[in-house]
């Protein structure tokens, strides 16, 4: 864990950053809600959004309960059990937030892409009816994840009979050897499957973009600039989040393995970094969540250099 004398200061860079980004993962929500309010119809990509920005903001609170709860509350914390719900929630959050971020690389590259193959002509024309099914089983998934990780972390199985000893301890060592992997699964299909995703996503969609940009210099295609920009725009946004994602789950394995009061502190940041990091990059990235932004913070930006 980290040193008091070192709480301090991660406790303000904590509350911080973990502030930042619920404000822009609530903005996200408002946004869209605002725009569904005015009866217009939510494309696929504002659904994503949407839920991205739930997910954000349910993530990050309760990840930041979860760091206030082992610092500040360490005694309940551990009496009540309240560890076991936070960690719970965290996991089931931080995994839920994973998988749509895939699921939002997933959709840009289907709609960007220009491959000539059966799997992108076949997904095109029906990516849109498939992504509120890929929603709905990325939060039902992630919630049978981590309940399959709190139920394998629970207490042992009793043992009344002296008789069945040998059975019991034989029982135990294969329950102990489960425990140990159910976490290992967890952060493979949690994490790191999605962080893939996000990788040949990302990949493809840069590939795809290069050789259009190469054959429109060839032949001087008529493909209009401003599409391709947005295109652009969207490709450096997944690679951000790309970003974010693989240092969140490099640092996190990291805190599992280094021990040491520096290293927790810096991993610490860097976790809570990326995780405030992504609604950001969400918000700049798109441009009609950009331009209100900046609608809300243009009049605050000129009130404060009035004064």
């Amino acid at each position: 864990m980290i040193e008091d004398k070192l709480k301090k200061e991660y406790f303000i860079i904590m509350s911080v950053t973990y502030g930042i980004g619920i404000f822009f993962s609530s903005f996200i929500m408002g946004f869209i809600l605002r725009v569904r309010a005015k009866g217009k119809k939510l494309n696929t990509c504002y659904l994503i959004l949407v839920a991205l920005g739930i997910s954000g903001t349910w993530y990050q609170s309760t990840a930041l309960g979860f760091r206030y709860a082992t610092m500040i509350l360490s005694p309940v914390y551990r009496s009540a059990q309240v560890s076991q719900v936070l960690s719970q929630l965290t996991a089931w959050s931080g995994s839920c937030n994973s998988w749509l971020i895939a699921c939002l690389c997933v959709f840009y590259c289907v709609k960007i892409v220009d491959f000539s193959n059966r799997i992108f002509f076949f997904l095109k024309p029906r990516i849109s009816k498939v992504v509120p099914w890929l929603l709905l089983g990325t939060v039902v998934g992630s919630f049978i994840l981590s309940m399959s990780l709190c139920l394998s972390s629970g207490g042992e199985h009793p043992q009344n009979s002296t008789t069945n000893l040998t059975a019991n301890s034989s029982s135990a060592s294969e329950d102990k050897k489960a425990k140990e992997l159910y976490p290992k699964y967890f952060g493979v299909l949690g994490f790191i499957l999605p962080v893939l995703l996000d990788i040949a996503s990302t990949a493809l969609i840069f590939v795809s973009l290069c050789r259009h940009t190469r054959r429109m210099k060839e032949n001087a295609s008529g493909f209009s600039q401003p599409r391709l920009e947005a295109h652009f725009a969207a490709a450096r946004m997944m690679g951000s989040l790309l970003l974010t994602c693989s240092l969140l789950v490099l640092a996190q394995y990291a805190v599992l393995h280094f021990k040491s009061s520096n290293c927790q502190f810096i991993f610490g940041v860097i976790i809570d970094f990326c995780t405030s990091a992504q609604p950001i990059i969400l918000v700049l990235g798109n441009t009609k969540l950009k331009q209100a932004f900046w609608k809300v913070v243009n009049p605050w930006k000129k009130l404060v250099c009035c004064q």
